[in-house]
This record gives structure tokens, C-alpha cells and sequence, in this order.
């Protein structure tokens, strides 16, 4: 085996999980949340440039480039071989898979190594890497109550693996160069960024003056989203990506955001009360994921059919302002997430 595709320093023979995941932040990080427990481990991941980037710097990570069934490449063929061959020779203790196509990557690599296979399923409404085999998964860990139902019996609770790096308010927004007393909103729109999102914000510009604004636009946008802030005058942080979320969690009041499943975890982690628009596709799970917050009374849901400049601009009026304190007191009630150390448990006790 090449050992050259594992940017490993100290590889050792033993390596209690092989992890996979897709190419999203949502993937990828709370496998690297929970890799913090088991150290050793080797994270499999699609290779985009967004996954080059969240993982830029970390050591025991293999990846495998994007395969399209319509055109399927030799080269993403041979990376997989490569997976393949690496399981069997050093082979795990355990293999989990955290969603996408590799998962079933995974399953093949946990039934010709002969080790136990599990899922982690952090979306209200379980993926198709999930549905498709879940007969095959020793374990299914679900987060959101009733995402299991129908997948088969042996799936059980845990909270999202999150980075769980806090700073004090004060300490976050004197890094940042913020205010004390102003409020400070977060906008962001997933490891991708939200191009729905982005617009609707640039519209509301004239009229947030009140607030400070945390801005992730996604690579595509970022160009002329930078360029509208620049003409508007203010306090403001406009990043492509960041791997700094912590620091800007720590220091936001509120948020502006779409409902994946990790950027929900993350926002109930740091109890930020929260405007969610969900991306109305990928079979509409992000709607699902949302459900829980609303009906929890933790944040607020416009779907992104019936978002107007005025409903949005009232609903963050309504979360900075008028009820932040309610909607604080309802998130304080819900623990959806923390450092991975439940998941860890969990799954060492199996």
C-alpha cells in the first residue's frame, strides 16, 4: 500500500476508525470533531476544493476524487482501489460513515475487512447513503427524535459532534474588531454559501445599520457581495469560506442562516437564536431539520418560497429585538450537540 495518499506523520498499524465522508462542511466536520477522541483514525473524504480547504493541514486524511455514474473516471476508480487496499491492510477496529456516496465505499471496505460498520445520520430525514444501506450498518446514530423510523431497529441517539471551541463574548468581538454594546448578526449559508440567501441580505442592507454583520458568502459569491458591502457603510466581515467559526459564533447575537443539519447543531451549540430558510431541495430535509427548532420555539422558519424583503427583515427585527430573550430561553432547553464525546461513548460501547 502507498502510504503516500495518508497525510499521516505517525501512522501506526492500529487505527481504531476509518471514517467517510462526503465533500460538505456538514460531513466533514463532525467526523473531525469526533476524530479528536480517536486521534489515530483516517478520514476518507470527496476531493473538491471545498474539501481541500476544510481539511488543509490535517494529517490522516485520504481522498477520493468526485465520481459521476454519467462519466465515470478511471482515476476516481483507482483512488477508491486505493481506499480498499488500505482497509485491508491496516485494518480498523471500526469503520463510520457520516453520509454521501461513500458510504458505500465504506460498507465494501467493513464487509471485506470483516469489522463492525456504522452510520451516523444527522438530518431529520435520513440520506440515501443511509436509506439505501442501512441493512448493512451494524449501528445507526441518529440525532433528531424519529429520523430513525423506518430504517431498521438498531439505531440509537447521540448528539451532533461539534468543534465546541468557545470564547468569551467580549474576547470574540474584541479578536474582531467589533463593538461591545452593538448587535452582531451572522449570515451564512452552509460550507457552500447560499446564493438565495446572499441576495436577499444585499437587498436588506440600507436598513440593517443597526447591526454588525458576520457575512460567509460561499466562493462563487463572495466577489460581489464583498463589493456591495463595500459601498455600504459599517461594521462588517464579509468571508468566501472560514475555518474560524467558532470565534464567529462566539461573538454573534443572532443569525441568518440556511438549516443544515451541522450549522443547527452549531447554532444550538452556541444557543444563537436563528431566522432559517431552508434549501427547499435535497428532499426537502432541511424543512425537516427546521421543523424541530420552530416547533421548539428556537428559531424562525420562512420557507425560501415565501421570503419577501418585509417578512425577512421583521423576523430579524424579531430575533435581535423583540424576543430575543424568549427565543435564548427556548434554546437553552435543547442539547442537540457537543464535543463528540457522546457519539465516542456510544459507539466504544457497542
Amino acid at each position: 500500500m502507498d502510504r503516500a495518499n495518508v497525510k499521516c506523520q505517525d501512522l501506526t498499524p492500529f487505527i481504531p476508525f476509518i471514517m467517510f465522508t462526503g465533500a460538505s462542511g456538514g460531513h466533514i466536520m463532525p467526523a473531525l470533531a469526533f476524530r479528536k477522541h480517536f486521534p489515530n483514525s483516517v478520514l476518507v473524504a470527496v476531493k473538491t476544493s471545498a474539501s481541500e480547504e476544510i481539511l488543509k493541514g490535517v494529517d490522516g486524511v485520504m481522498f477520493i476524487r468526485p465520481l459521476a455514474l454519467k462519466k465515470i473516471k478511471l482515476s476516481a476508480i483507482a483512488d477508491i482501489a486505493r481506499v480498499i487496499f488500505f482497509a485491508r491492510e491496516f485494518k480498523p477496529e471500526k469503520i463510520l460513515c457520516f453520509g454521501s456516496y461513500l458510504n458505500a465505499v465504506g460498507t465494501f471496505c467493513a464487509k471485506i475487512s470483516g469489522v463492525k460498520l456504522y452510520f451516523f445520520e444527522p438530518n431529520a430525514v435520513p440520506g440515501k447513503g443511509t436509506s439505501l444501506l442501512k441493512y448493512f450498518a451494524d449501528e445507526i446514530f441518529e440525532v433528531f427524535p424519529g429520523a430513525g423510523e423506518g430504517l431498521k431497529k438498531n439505531t440509537v441517539f447521540c448528539k451532533f459532534p461539534v468543534s465546541a471551541l468557545k470564547y468569551g463574548r467580549d474576547d470574540a468581538r474584541g479578536k474582531l474588531g467589533f463593538d461591545f454594546q452593538k448587535p452582531v448578526i451572522l449570515i451564512l449559508g452552509g460550507s457552500q454559501g447560499s446564493g438565495f440567501i446572499n441576495d436577499i441580505i444585499l437587498r436588506l442592507l440600507p436598513k440593517l445599520g443597526f447591526a454588525q454583520i458576520i457575512h460567509i458568502t460561499g466562493s462563487a459569491d463572495f466577489g460581489r457581495v464583498n463589493k456591495a458591502y463595500n459601498a455600504h457603510r459599517g461594521n462588517h466581515l464579509i468571508f468566501s469560506v472560514s475555518r474560524n467559526m467558532p470565534l464567529f459564533y462566539s461573538a454573534a447575537d443572532t443569525a441568518v442562516s440556511r438549516a443544515g443539519a451541522g450549522t443547527l447543531a452549531e447554532l444550538a451549540f452556541y444557543k444563537i437564536p436563528s431566522l432559517l430558510i431552508p434549501y427547499p431541495l435535497a428532499a426537502a430535509h432541511q424543512e425537516r431539520n427546521a421543523d424541530f427548532f420552530s416547533k421548539s420555539g428556537a428559531a424562525i422558519i420562512i420557507k425560501q418560497r415565501n421570503v419577501t424583503e418585509n417578512n425577512i427583515f421583521e423576523a430579524i427585527e424579531k430575533i435581535t429585538f423583540r424576543d430575543f430573550w424568549k427565543f435564548s430561553e427556548n434554546l437553552a432547553k435543547i442539547s442537540l450537540s457537543d464535543d463528540g464525546s457522546d457519539l465516542a461513548e456510544k459507539i466504544s460501547g457497542e
